[in-house]
């Protein structure tokens, strides 16, 4: 299965789910213009009162319409120590948790110039932990339309309390805030990583299932 979308900030379950065979192939939209209200540059995670979601501040100027690998971040502030202190006090007490803070730690402490960049980098970090067998490449030109596979750009939005696709069929797990609320779909890979380790592959087996047969 191929399937396209758009390089997001610590993205959902759901994206990895497409890199959880062999012959998967996930490709990134490098050619694309920026949009405001997006992914791109927010994560969803899990807190004691639901939903948080962490913003990447970006340079000032005309971002809306500007190539995706020439956005800059914003480090006038130090917005990463804030973000790494909002998941290791979420997600501290997870029991997957301690294994992957020192690796995620040091990718917090890097300083990347663009959000291409600061982005990319976790995707292969994640797909290291998770283990997953797919392969991750770049599209080579912008296309309108997808003709080949599953195309799920622009798919994902920060609306609504379920900002899922609707062709995907999420799969529960144990959440760390379980006790407090009902389960969160939608969130960050990270979410199900932490609470779930080593069994995130076969659950993101059963997301893949679930996408293809739409």
């Amino acid at each position: 299965m191929i399937t396209t979308i758009e390089v997001q900030y610590l993205p959902p379950t759901w994206v990895f789910a497409a890199l959880s065979h062999p012959e998967d192939r996930l490709r990134l939209e490098g050619h694309e213009h920026y949009q405001k209200g997006s992914f791109r540059n927010r994560c969803l995670l899990d807190g004691a009162n639901g939903i948080q979601s962490l913003y990447i501040p970006l340079e000032q100027g005309k971002n809306q319409g500007k190539n995706i690998k020439d956005v800059k971040i914003s480090w006038s502030v130090d917005w990463h120590k804030v973000h790494w202190k909002t998941i290791k006090s979420g997600y501290g007490n997870a029991p997957f948790f301690p294994y992957c803070e020192d690796g995620l730690k040091v990718l917090f402490d890097k300083k990347p110039l663009f959000l291409w960049d600061w982005n990319l980098q976790f995707y292969a970090w994640i797909m290291k932990q998770i283990n997953l067998p797919g392969s991750l490449e770049e599209t080579s030109g912008y296309q309108k339309h997808i003709e080949i596979g599953q195309d799920f750009r622009h798919r994902f939005k920060p609306t609504g309390n379920n900002p899922m696709p609707e062709a995907i069929k999420t799969v529960s797990y144990p959440q760390v805030f379980g006790d407090r609320h009902p389960f969160l779909p939608g969130l960050s890979v990270l979410d199900m990583l932490f609470c779930v380790g080593p069994s995130a592959i076969s659950l993101l087996k059963t997301m893949r299932q679930n996408i293809t047969h739409e």
